[in-house]
Protein backbone atom coordinates (compact mmCIF):
# COMPACT_ATOMS: atom_id res chain seq x y z
CA UNK A 1 0.00 0.00 0.00
CA UNK A 2 1.21 3.27 -0.54
CA UNK A 3 2.21 5.72 1.76
CA UNK A 4 0.04 8.81 2.30
CA UNK A 5 2.01 12.15 2.68
CA UNK A 6 0.80 11.98 6.70
CA UNK A 7 2.21 8.45 7.03
CA UNK A 8 4.99 9.90 5.84
CA UNK A 9 5.71 12.76 7.88
CA UNK A 10 4.80 10.65 10.96
CA UNK A 11 7.27 8.22 9.93
CA UNK A 12 9.99 11.13 9.23
CA UNK A 13 9.08 12.19 12.56
CA UNK A 14 10.04 8.35 13.95
CA UNK A 15 13.05 8.11 12.29
CA UNK A 16 14.32 11.38 13.46
CA UNK A 17 14.17 10.62 16.40
CA UNK A 18 15.17 6.98 17.07
CA UNK A 19 18.35 8.23 15.35
CA UNK A 20 18.70 10.81 17.63
CA UNK A 21 18.23 8.58 20.76
CA UNK A 22 20.90 6.12 19.44
CA UNK A 23 23.53 8.91 20.52
CA UNK A 24 21.33 11.03 22.75
CA UNK A 25 19.01 8.90 24.63
CA UNK A 26 16.26 11.34 27.07
CA UNK A 27 16.30 10.74 30.46
CA UNK A 28 12.91 12.68 30.75
CA UNK A 29 10.29 13.95 28.13
CA UNK A 30 7.16 15.56 29.83
CA UNK A 31 8.72 18.58 29.12
CA UNK A 32 8.43 17.98 25.23
CA UNK A 33 5.14 16.70 25.25
CA UNK A 34 3.97 19.76 27.28
CA UNK A 35 5.46 21.93 24.39
CA UNK A 36 3.85 20.35 21.63
CA UNK A 37 0.48 21.22 23.21
CA UNK A 38 1.57 24.49 24.20
CA UNK A 39 2.72 24.92 20.33
CA UNK A 40 -0.42 23.40 19.08
CA UNK A 41 -2.76 25.34 21.40
CA UNK A 42 -2.07 28.66 18.87
CA UNK A 43 -3.32 26.78 15.76
CA UNK A 44 -7.00 27.06 16.45
CA UNK A 45 -6.36 30.87 16.50
CA UNK A 46 -3.94 30.85 13.58
CA UNK A 47 -6.36 29.28 11.69
CA UNK A 48 -8.79 32.02 12.55
CA UNK A 49 -6.65 34.68 11.87
CA UNK A 50 -5.28 33.43 8.46
CA UNK A 51 -9.02 33.29 7.87
CA UNK A 52 -9.11 37.15 8.80
CA UNK A 53 -6.29 38.60 7.09
CA UNK A 54 -7.34 36.27 3.91
CA UNK A 55 -10.36 38.73 3.79
CA UNK A 56 -8.38 41.79 4.49
CA UNK A 57 -8.20 42.38 8.44
CA UNK A 58 -4.77 44.04 8.65
CA UNK A 59 -4.62 43.05 12.28
CA UNK A 60 -5.34 39.46 12.04
CA UNK A 61 -2.42 39.52 9.57
CA UNK A 62 -0.59 41.52 11.33
CA UNK A 63 -1.13 38.63 14.65
CA UNK A 64 0.07 35.64 12.66
CA UNK A 65 2.51 33.84 14.85
CA UNK A 66 3.24 30.94 12.56
CA UNK A 67 3.44 31.87 9.20
CA UNK A 68 3.63 34.93 7.41
CA UNK A 69 1.32 36.62 4.95
CA UNK A 70 3.00 35.66 2.02
CA UNK A 71 3.66 31.74 2.99
CA UNK A 72 0.13 31.32 5.23
CA UNK A 73 -1.74 29.24 2.29
CA UNK A 74 1.68 27.25 2.17
CA UNK A 75 1.51 26.44 6.15
CA UNK A 76 -2.12 25.41 6.08
CA UNK A 77 -1.58 23.14 3.18
CA UNK A 78 1.24 21.46 5.47
CA UNK A 79 -0.54 21.80 8.67
CA UNK A 80 -1.53 18.00 8.84
CA UNK A 81 1.98 16.46 7.74
CA UNK A 82 3.88 19.40 10.11
CA UNK A 83 1.37 17.87 13.16
CA UNK A 84 1.96 14.53 12.58
CA UNK A 85 5.45 14.60 12.20
CA UNK A 86 5.72 16.92 15.75
CA UNK A 87 3.19 14.26 17.26
CA UNK A 88 5.45 11.20 16.37
CA UNK A 89 8.75 12.98 17.01
CA UNK A 90 7.70 15.33 20.34
CA UNK A 91 5.33 12.48 21.50
CA UNK A 92 4.98 9.17 20.52
CA UNK A 93 9.02 8.55 20.32
CA UNK A 94 9.71 10.03 23.68
CA UNK A 95 7.11 7.94 25.62
CA UNK A 96 9.74 6.20 26.97
CA UNK A 97 11.12 8.80 29.06
CA UNK A 98 8.57 9.36 30.61
CA UNK A 99 9.95 7.12 33.58
CA UNK A 100 12.36 9.88 34.53
CA UNK A 101 9.47 12.09 35.29
CA UNK A 102 7.76 10.08 37.68
CA UNK A 103 5.71 7.84 35.11
CA UNK A 104 5.61 4.26 36.33
CA UNK A 105 6.58 1.08 33.92
CA UNK A 106 3.02 -0.18 33.83
CA UNK A 107 1.80 3.35 33.26
CA UNK A 108 3.98 4.22 30.54
CA UNK A 109 3.31 1.05 28.92
CA UNK A 110 -0.33 1.49 28.59
CA UNK A 111 0.01 4.56 27.36
CA UNK A 112 2.01 3.51 24.74
CA UNK A 113 1.85 -0.32 24.14
CA UNK A 114 4.59 -0.91 21.72
CA UNK A 115 7.12 1.05 23.90
CA UNK A 116 7.54 -2.62 26.03
CA UNK A 117 7.95 -4.44 22.79
CA UNK A 118 10.45 -2.08 21.69
CA UNK A 119 12.12 -1.51 24.57
CA UNK A 120 12.66 -5.74 24.72
CA UNK A 121 13.97 -5.57 20.92
CA UNK A 122 16.57 -2.93 21.77
CA UNK A 123 18.05 -5.29 25.20
CA UNK A 124 17.81 -8.16 22.50
CA UNK A 125 19.84 -6.08 19.79
CA UNK A 126 22.43 -4.53 22.49
CA UNK A 127 22.49 -8.24 23.55
CA UNK A 128 23.15 -9.84 20.25
CA UNK A 129 25.46 -7.17 19.41
CA UNK A 130 27.97 -7.92 22.60
CA UNK A 131 27.56 -11.44 21.76
CA UNK A 132 28.71 -10.95 18.33
CA UNK A 133 31.47 -8.77 19.30
CA UNK A 134 32.85 -11.72 22.16
CA UNK A 135 32.56 -14.03 19.22
CA UNK A 136 34.57 -12.05 16.78
CA UNK A 137 37.16 -11.51 19.53
CA UNK A 138 37.37 -15.05 20.27
CA UNK A 139 37.51 -15.92 16.33
CA UNK A 140 40.28 -13.32 15.97
CA UNK A 141 42.11 -14.87 19.45
CA UNK A 142 41.61 -18.25 17.84
CA UNK A 143 43.58 -17.06 14.59
CA UNK A 144 46.22 -15.22 16.52
CA UNK A 145 47.15 -18.78 18.12
CA UNK A 146 47.04 -20.52 14.99
CA UNK A 147 49.43 -18.29 13.23
CA UNK A 148 51.79 -18.66 16.45
CA UNK A 149 51.81 -22.34 15.89
CA UNK A 150 52.51 -21.91 12.13
CA UNK A 151 54.87 -19.21 12.80
CA UNK A 152 53.65 -16.51 10.72
CA UNK A 153 53.25 -13.01 12.13
CA UNK A 154 53.67 -11.27 15.18
CA UNK A 155 52.05 -12.05 18.81
CA UNK A 156 50.97 -10.04 21.33
CA UNK A 157 52.01 -10.24 25.50
CA UNK A 158 48.73 -11.40 25.92
CA UNK A 159 48.78 -14.49 23.37
CA UNK A 160 52.32 -15.13 24.11
CA UNK A 161 50.95 -15.72 27.72
CA UNK A 162 48.01 -17.83 27.12
CA UNK A 163 50.03 -19.43 24.35
CA UNK A 164 52.32 -20.80 27.32
CA UNK A 165 49.29 -20.16 29.71
CA UNK A 166 51.30 -17.78 32.14
CA UNK A 167 50.78 -13.85 33.06
CA UNK A 168 51.47 -11.04 30.56
CA UNK A 169 54.26 -9.79 32.93
CA UNK A 170 56.08 -13.25 32.61
CA UNK A 171 56.36 -13.01 28.81
CA UNK A 172 58.03 -9.26 29.30
CA UNK A 173 60.40 -10.96 32.03
CA UNK A 174 61.41 -13.32 29.60
CA UNK A 175 62.09 -10.91 27.03
CA UNK A 176 64.36 -8.77 29.14
CA UNK A 177 65.96 -11.76 30.55
CA UNK A 178 69.26 -11.65 28.47
CA UNK A 179 70.29 -15.31 29.73
CA UNK A 180 66.74 -16.37 28.35
CA UNK A 181 66.87 -17.60 24.67
CA UNK A 182 63.12 -16.17 24.28
CA UNK A 183 63.09 -13.46 21.55
CA UNK A 184 63.34 -9.74 22.12
CA UNK A 185 60.06 -7.46 21.50
CA UNK A 186 59.66 -5.39 18.24
CA UNK A 187 58.26 -2.38 18.50
CA UNK A 188 55.88 -1.97 15.04
CA UNK A 189 53.90 1.34 15.87
CA UNK A 190 54.41 3.98 18.09
CA UNK A 191 51.96 1.99 20.34
CA UNK A 192 52.35 -1.49 19.74
CA UNK A 193 55.01 -3.76 20.59
CA UNK A 194 55.00 -7.68 19.20
CA UNK A 195 57.01 -10.29 19.20
CA UNK A 196 58.25 -12.41 15.86
CA UNK A 197 56.78 -15.88 15.49
CA UNK A 198 58.69 -16.52 13.64
CA UNK A 199 61.70 -15.98 15.76
CA UNK A 200 59.91 -17.98 18.68
CA UNK A 201 60.07 -20.87 15.87
CA UNK A 202 63.76 -20.46 16.44
CA UNK A 203 63.25 -21.74 19.85
CA UNK A 204 61.21 -24.71 18.96
CA UNK A 205 57.94 -22.37 19.84
CA UNK A 206 58.72 -24.04 23.80
CA UNK A 207 61.01 -22.82 26.37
Amino acid sequence: MKSTPCQKAFNNGQAWRRTQRKTHSMQFSRYKIVETGERWSDYPTELRNIGLCASGDTSACSALRHCGQEDKSTWVKHLPESMLEDFSRNCVEVLYALHGDGVTQPTDNALHPMAALQQAKERRDAKTRAENKELQKQQRDEQQLKDLDECVGFSSDKILARYYDTARKTIWTWSADQDNPFPKSHKIGNNTTRWSNNEIKQIGCSL
